[in-house]
């Protein structure tokens, strides 16, 4: 049974329970009511395959305990995960005000040390987060902290000096002085005989590193090569110390190496040039030591200093962080991010690797009939996923330092994928062509300057569009591989927009096959015929000023350009916008819907209400991707975490509900449940006879009916001024100014917005209200919806006699183009 098969099954014992033990009182029918109405198919996010393990924030620091059970990592909170089965549990939380980036852990794992805004150091205990201890500490960046082998002691840095504390009286010990430059690292040698410690000028212009002998007070601190930025590892036999650091090589300029130091001997065993490096650590056997930077994992053999392994991280411009070995040595787990990688130290490949990318998902592309999902990653690998089964068909491994893909296209007919990647000077043919069945690659596509745009597949010829950083979409061949011709993108090469942006997505018209919609960033926007040339609806976002009558007009000609939406008639901006960088965005097939993605959630706009109406998280780990089903029921989101999915079928009511209450819920106030009233209208065995009575090309607004209405709007008696607006909006007509000043007088100021955006201004954070209730249209247009999504002869029949309506009408504009849509997805042959 699946988990929401559960959560169905225990909702409703308890459910019944409630109803039993407290059927008498008001508060009990309340919550069995509210029961009763939770989307039954509102299961929450899904993952596919076996996901890395993701955080909820950067791992600054990890360490096996001593049995090998257990891995804890420093994020904002204190993690404990268990190996292998890699379970998850918070350890300590905290409060969002403590800082956690220099947080050590005792040799045990039993407390852990953390600084304070630089001057505090606080020990807690690892399992209770119990505070146990506060030393003081240097001012005011951080504070370094080294523990002994037994973890009995801590070093802490206070000014020049590092202090020993007894852990478990909390008194000083012993004070360690180390010059006149403040101490910003610290390391414990395992033989309890040494202490290091990197110091810094206030400048961070430079420094020293030194080593000093522990239990000789007369001791002099032995000067070590390096200048600044220094980090320490002692082998675990204490006979070698290996220190990464900036060297300088002449005023201004700086060399990282790293280089062992031989304890006995007194001086530099081995040297090796460095890359980077933010953690070094040591395996538990001395055989290894571990070297981690951007995008790089290096392994060392300790003994002679000689590179082993050179790998690349799982993902474009991510650190790693952290490293830790397990006590046995043969498994290294590393930090990336907010992702955790375990690899096998005798072939240094990852151990159990999930089932969905390498790497967090940069793009994804359904096939047109939704059997199949093509994702593709930060490291360039490709994946054919089989929807239903959740399963690869295919995967394409990608070298180490392959560039990210940027954008996936599937050809109708199911024969070719497009692949983009990243646009780089090392990268000068990013576009191919990749055999759909196999995943091999057919050809490279040899158009220059192509963009990060996926190529657009023609929906009936063998060829496809590229576009150009020179403002063209280039017609090519994919057969021969040939360049067929060029269509000149003129708005883009005469406007600011074009001067610092390209065309970065496209789309055919569904209303209009010949015609390709695209954008330009979240800069401009505009439509081209493939035939002619003819550009249409061209405007650049950026430039855009309103005109006198502020209210963005109802239409349902809208476009989708990075977080917003526009209306292009009026070129008016209607989302409620939350930010100005550009987001991924996708249209609903219904095109009533838009959503576009933030950070870890994906935002659902009621294009009909012109207004938000649901939201949906994918976290831990934000969204580089997403894309909707052909169906329009399903929402999957590439995330640095994995590849997640959520349904967005339900019903908000119990099974049994009449189909007059689900068209009454279909115009509600609630519009995502509207629309999920809509589609448990759609399972009712009546539903296309109970449309067939309620919606009629008969219902539209005849022209004289729409002459009586302006009339009646201008009539001198408000009453009847307020009963013509109302009707109006109904029908789905345009408002005016004249309709918006009736209805907002007279008793409805407190239900009617009172300002909208100013887009003239950089301000965009006020947000576009919801118009008033467009009840009768909202259904009409929802249930269009449904019948787009039904391939009966019934549903045809019903759009082709809702398209015949009255020309110029809402609903039968969206029926007509509901019809050439249906007419694309149904061969000959289904009918």
């Amino acid at each position: 049974m699946k988990c929401w098969q559960l959560a169905e099954a225990a909702k409703a014992s308890l459910a019944w329970a409630m109803t039993v033990a407290l059927f008498r009182t008001r508060r009990a029918w309340l919550v069995l009511t509210i029961l009763l109405i939770l989307p039954r198919h509102a299961r929450g996010q899904e993952t596919i395959g076996r996901p890395p393990v993701t955080l909820d924030e950067r791992i600054w620091a990890m360490q096996f305990t001593p049995d090998g059970g257990n891995l804890l990592t420093v994020t904002d909170n204190i993690t404990r995960i268990a190996w292998p089965s890699k379970e998850v549990r918070i350890a300590w939380q905290t409060d969002g005000k403590q800082t956690m980036t220099r947080a050590t852990f005792s040799p045990d794992g039993s407390r852990f040390a953390r600084s304070e805004n630089g001057d505090k150091v606080h020990v807690h205990e690892t399992a209770t987060g119990r505070l146990l201890h506060t030393f003081q500490g240097r001012d005011p960046r951080f504070t370094a902290t080294a523990w002994s082998p037994d973890g009995g002691r801590l070093a802490v840095g206070v000014g020049s000096e590092a202090v020993i504390h007894d852990v478990k009286t909390g008194e000083e010990v012993q004070r360690i002085g180390f010059g006149e430059s403040s101490v910003a690292a610290l390391a414990w040698s395992h033989d309890n005989k040494w202490i290091a410690a990197a110091t810094e000028k206030a400048d961070r212009s430079g420094g020293s590193a030194f080593l000093r002998q522990l239990g000789n007070g007369s001791a002099v601190p032995i000067p070590l090569p390096g200048n600044r930025d220094v980090k320490f590892s002692f082998s675990p036999d204490s006979t070698i110390l290996a220190v990464v650091c900036e060297v300088s090589t002449g005023i201004g300029s700086w060399r990282e190496i790293l280089y062992f130091w031989d304890l006995a001997a007194q001086k530099t065993a081995y040297q090796n040039q460095g890359h980077g490096y933010n953690h070094i650590v040591h395996s538990h056997d001395g055989r290894w030591l571990a070297a981690c930077g951007l995008n790089e994992l290096v392994i060392f053999d300790a003994r002679t200093g000689g590179e082993v392994h050179r790998l690349h991280a799982d993902s474009i411009n991510n650190h790693i962080w952290s490293m830790a070995f397990s006590p046995d040595s043969k498994v290294l787990a590393t930090g990336i991010e907010d992702r955790i990688r375990f690899r096998d130290t005798t072939t240094w490949d990852e151990i159990d690797p999930d089932e969905t990318l390498r790497a967090p998902v940069s793009a994804l592309a359904f096939s047109s009939d939704g059997r199949h999902l093509m994702t593709g990653g930060w490291n360039g690998d490709l994946i054919l996923w089989d929807w239903e089964k959740k399963t690869p068909v295919w995967k394409k491994l990608s070298p180490p330092e392959t560039w990210e893909i940027k954008g996936l296209s599937i050809d109708p007919t199911a024969r070719w994928i497009g692949a983009v990647q990243h646009l780089y000077q090392n990268n000068p043919r990013p576009c191919r062509l990749v055999d759909f069945a196999t995943g091999e690659t057919i050809r490279f596509v040899d158009v220059p300057n192509v963009t990060d745009a996926p190529p657009l597949f023609h929906p009936t010829k063998r060829t496809a569009y590229l576009a150009t950083l020179d403002h063209d979409l280039v017609e090519w061949d994919c057969e021969d591989g040939q360049i067929l011709r060029k269509i000149p993108v003129a708005f883009l090469r005469g406007t600011e927009a074009g001067r610092i942006r390209a065309v970065d997505a496209m789309s055919f018209d569904p209303g209009a096959p010949e015609v390709i919609r695209w954008t330009a960033d979240n800069q401009a926007y505009g439509r081209v015929h493939v035939g002619s040339g003819v550009e249409s609806l061209t405007f650049e976002t950026r430039f855009i000023r309103p005109d006198s009558d502020s209210i963005p007009p109802r239409s349902h000609d809208f476009a989708a350009i990075g977080p917003f939406v526009w209306n292009l008639p009026s070129f008016h901006q209607v989302t409620p916008a939350e930010t100005n960088d550009a987001r991924s965005s996708a249209t609903h097939p219904s095109e009533l819907m838009q959503f576009s993605a933030s950070g870890q959630s994906v935002r659902v706009f009621d294009i009909l209400s012109q207004s938000f109406i649901q939201s949906f998280n994918f976290g831990p780990g934000d969204i580089k991707a997403f894309a909707l089903s052909p169906d329009g029921f399903t929402l999957v989101a590439g995330t640095t975490g994995g590849l997640r999915y959520v349904s967005l079928e339900g019903s908000p009511v119990k099974a049994g509900t009449s189909t007059k209450v689900l068209w009454r819920l279909m115009g509600g106030d609630n519009h995502w449940q509207a629309y999920q009233a809509a589609w448990a209208l759609a399972r009712q065995p009546d539903w296309l006879r109970f449309l067939e009575s309620h919606l009629t090309s008969a219902r539209e607004p005849a022209p004289e009916e729409i002459s009586r209405l302006k009339q009646l709007l201008a009539d001198s008696d408000h009453t009847v001024r307020q009963a013509a607006a109302r009707q109006w909006l109904d029908l789905g007509l345009e408002p005016d100014r004249a309709t918006y000043d009736t209805l907002g007088k007279n008793g409805l100021s407190e239900k009617w917005p009172t300002g909208f955006p100013d887009i003239s201004s950089d301000d965009y954070e006020q947000p576009v209200p919801p118009l008033l209730p467009l009840s009768a249209h909202r259904r009409a247009m929802r249930a269009v919806v449904l019948l787009k999504a039904d391939r009966s002869d019934a549903a045809r029949r019903q759009l082709e006699r809702l398209a015949g309506g009255h020309a110029g009408a809402p609903l039968t504009k969206a029926a007509a183009r509901a019809l050439v849509l249906l007419e694309k997805k149904v061969s000959p042959a289904d009918r």
